[in-house]
C-alpha cells in the first residue's frame, strides 16, 4: 500500500512522537511511505497533486492509496495559507479515490474548539465562545468559582488562563489580550482538573483497545501550573478506562463516525469532555508503555482495515 503521511514539517518530527511511531510501524509492515510537509504542495498542469518529500523529492499524491493527516495547524501559524489550501487539495484527492484520514470535511468542521459546542452540556463544561469582552467577563462572573479562558484556535496549552470570578482584578486585561487575535472560549472550571485530564485515543468513534485495555493516559499538571499539557510541563501517567469515559464516548462516538474522523484524541476531566483533538493527537506511545501492550500496532491495523473498507465501498 502506498501511504503519504501529511505533516507540518517532516524535519520537525521527533522519535518519541506518535507520528514517528505511525511512520515506523507502516514501514515495518512493508508499506511504501512518503512523508510530506504542507508547505511543499503543488498542482501540476495536468491536475495532479504533488508534494515535496524526502531530500527534495517530488511525490505524486494522486497515485497513493491513502493519505494519513498528521498536521497541526495551531502550531504552524506561519503556514496558515498552506494548511487551508491543503484541506482543499485533500478533498480533491479523496474525490479521486485516495482515502484521506481523517476526512477533510471532518477536519474542517472539527478543526477548532468550536466543535465541542455541538455536543450537549451533559458531557462538556458550560461554555461560551465570543470576541465581546463584556460578554466574556459576564460569563466568568456568572460562574460559581473559576473559569478557563483560551483561544479558540490554540494548541499545546498556549495562552490558556484560569481565572477566578471572585478575584477579577486583571480579568479584563486577560480577556482583552485573548480577543486581539480571535475568538475566546470560556469554560467553567471542572473541579477534578487538579488531577489533570485523561487523553483517550478513539478510532472509528470507539476506544482503541488491545487485550481488553484501552489506549488512555492521564496527563498531570506540573508544579505551579493548572495545565496538564505535556508541552506545558505536565507529565504522563498510566490510566484505565472508566464508566465516566464510557458515557462521554457514548455521545461523542457516533458524531465522530458521521464526520469521518477516524482517529481522535478526547481530553476528559472527570465526566466532562474539554477538548477534541482531530489533527494529530498524541499519547499512543505513553499509553503503550504504561499498559504494556502495543497500541501503535493496533492503530495501524485499524488504519489498514479502514482504508480497505473505504476502497471496497467505492
Amino acid at each position: 500500500m502506498k501511504v503519504a503521511v501529511w505533516v507540518n514539517d517532516a524535519s520537525e518530527i521527533k522519535p518519541e512522537q506518535t507520528t514517528a511511531g505511525i511512520i515506523s510501524e507502516l514501514e515495518r509492515r512493508g508499506h511504501d511511505v512518503s512523508v510530506c510537509g504542507v508547505r511543499g504542495l503543488s498542482v501540476t498542469p495536468g491536475g495532479g497533486v504533488w508534494c515535496a518529500g524526502h531530500e527534495g523529492s517530488r511525490v505524486d499524491l494522486s497515485d497513493h492509496d491513502a493519505v494519513w493527516v498528521r498536521t497541526n495547524p495551531g502550531r504552524d501559524a506561519g503556514a496558515a495559507y498552506a494548511h487551508g489550501v491543503g484541506l482543499r487539495l485533500l478533498e480533491r484527492l479523496d474525490a479521486e479515490g485516495v482515502v484521506v484520514l481523517n476526512a477533510p470535511s471532518g477536519l474542517e468542521r472539527a478543526g477548532t474548539k468550536l466543535y465541542l459546542c455541538e455536543l450537549s452540556e451533559r458531557v462538556r463544561p458550560r461554555t461560551l465562545v465570543s470576541r465581546d469582552i463584556d460578554q466574556v467577563r459576564a460569563f466568568v462572573t456568572s460562574c460559581d468559582g473559576a473559569c478557563v479562558l483560551k483561544p479558540l484556535d490554540g494548541t499545546h496549552g498556549r495562552d490558556v488562563f484560569k481565572v477566578d470570578a471572585l478575584a477579577p482584578s486583571n480579568l479584563r486585561q486577560i480577556i482583552d489580550v485573548l480577543c486581539r487575535d480571535g475568538f475566546v472560549m470560556a469554560q467553567q472550571y471542572v473541579a477534578e482538573a487538579g488531577r489533570g485530564d485523561v487523553r483517550a485515543i478513539l478510532v472509528n468513534g470507539e476506544p482503541l483497545r488491545v487485550d481488553g485495555k484501552a489506549c488512555v493516559v492521564r496527563r498531570v499538571p506540573g508544579a505551579g501550573d493548572f495545565r496538564s499539557n505535556v508541552s506545558a510541563g505536565g507529565r504522563a501517567e498510566g490510566e484505565v478506562w472508566s464508566d465516566r469515559l464510557e458515557q462521554v464516548v457514548k455521545e461523542l462516538g457516533p458524531k465522530l463516525r458521521r464526520d469521518g474522523l477516524f482517529m481522535v484524541g478526547a481530553d476528559v476531566i472527570g465526566s466532562k469532555l474539554v477538548e477534541v483533538n482531530v489533527y494529530s493527537p498524541g499519547g499512543v506511545g505513553d499509553a503503550s508503555r504504561f499498559s504494556g501492550v502495543d497500541f501503535m500496532g493496533a492503530l495501524v491495523t485499524k488504519f489498514e482495515e479502514r482504508v480497505e473498507e473505504v476502497k471496497g465501498a467505492r
